[in-house]
């Protein structure tokens, strides 16, 4: 198909202004607001959901979100990690006794502390130890 340059090209009319894509009328406007708004109960939207969750707790916990140390001497980092593991068992050590000294702090919340996840708050300081004294970085991770 050829045009003619001395023709005149008449725009093209749209039917309905809000099926626009980059409209500034009111019309489109409101219509986007419209799509944005709408309900999303359908069974796929719970699926895309879950899904969606799942992955991002697998980017936190699998994925690896840094990288290695340009420098040759890691003596900073390798005294920052004893310096955090060592906070964290303080932590731990002080949450430990406002637990157990007086008995009924049991009852009323520290149950959920060292029951609910067995033995997370207290295996995760046991494995920094042992991976800060045998220098295993699998242990580490």
């Amino acid at each position: 198909m050829h045009l003619d340059p001395n023709s005149k090209v008449k725009p093209v009319k749209m039917v309905d202004k809000s099926r626009r894509a980059f409209s500034l009328s009111i019309e489109s406007s409101k219509a986007f607001e419209l799509a944005i708004r709408k309900p999303r109960r359908k069974l796929k939207h719970k699926i895309t959901a879950i899904r969606a969750k799942i992955y991002s707790i697998y980017l936190l916990l699998m994925k690896h979100h840094g990288t290695p140390p340009a420098s040759k001497d890691l003596s900073i980092i390798f005294a920052l990690y004893s310096a955090v593991v060592a906070l964290d068992l303080l932590l731990l050590l002080n949450y430990t006794f406002h637990i157990f000294i007086p008995m009924n702090s049991y009852y009323s919340f520290g149950w959920i502390f060292v029951l609910v996840f067995p033995g997370v708050p207290y295996i995760s300081p046991i494995l920094a130890l042992i991976s800060a004294f045998m220098g295993s970085e699998h242990l580490m991770k």
